[in-house]
């Protein structure tokens, strides 16, 4: 016995006709369709009148492929990313929230605190090209950053002095950064 299954289904749903799950009200049931869907007014889709890579939430802009590489760098971190992360993380240095993989432009920054603009790098092998190093620096401090570098065998071999270098220039960059309290001239308290 062959069942009617044809498609588009009607408005029931499939088996509305013998009283089966589609036979559900309109208002009730996922399956009940209000229009064809090869209705072709219905196909019709709008072309976003902003170029390729303009569209809110668009995967290919700039910003969101930065995104997805800093999530894949964050599976794949180094074994000196790995250590000073524990160190780092859950503002266990001074408090201060640091991220890690953190996009900065086209670039993304090891470690970055952001309220105080401090971008820690870890350099090793994967930090090879100093041209590339240099214009990433570059491009960092334009933008208002800091930028602090340890190798890697430094973090493996000597990690307190790494976090006292760390510990120092955010407390530095913090007592600049914090607003001075200073009474107003002239008024008596």
């Amino acid at each position: 016995m062959w069942a009617d299954f044809s498609y588009p289904p009607h408005r029931g749903g499939v088996g509305a006709a013998d009283g089966g799950a589609g036979a559900r009200s309109a208002e009730g049931s996922s399956l009940a369709f209000t229009r064809d869907p090869f209705d072709l007014a219905f196909a019709k889709a709008k072309a976003s009148p902003l170029p390729r890579g303009g569209r809110l939430g668009d995967p290919d802009r700039p910003k969101y492929v930065a995104m997805k590489r800093a999530r894949a760098l964050r599976k794949n971190m180094t074994r000196a990313e790995v250590i000073l992360w524990q160190h780092l993380r859950r503002k266990q240095m001074l408090g201060l929230p640091i991220r890690r993989q953190h996009p900065i432009g086209p670039y993304i920054a090891d470690f970055a605190c952001r309220p105080l603009k401090l971008v820690i790098e870890v350099d090793g092998d994967t930090h090879a090209d100093v041209a590339y190093d240099a214009r990433r620096t570059e491009f960092m401090e334009r933008q208002g950053w800091q930028v602090l570098r340890v190798f890697n065998v430094d973090v493996f071999e000597n990690l307190n002095e790494v976090l006292e270098l760390i510990g120092s220039r955010l407390a530095e960059l913090q007592r600049f950064h914090e607003p001075t309290c200073d009474p107003i001239p002239g008024r008596q308290e």
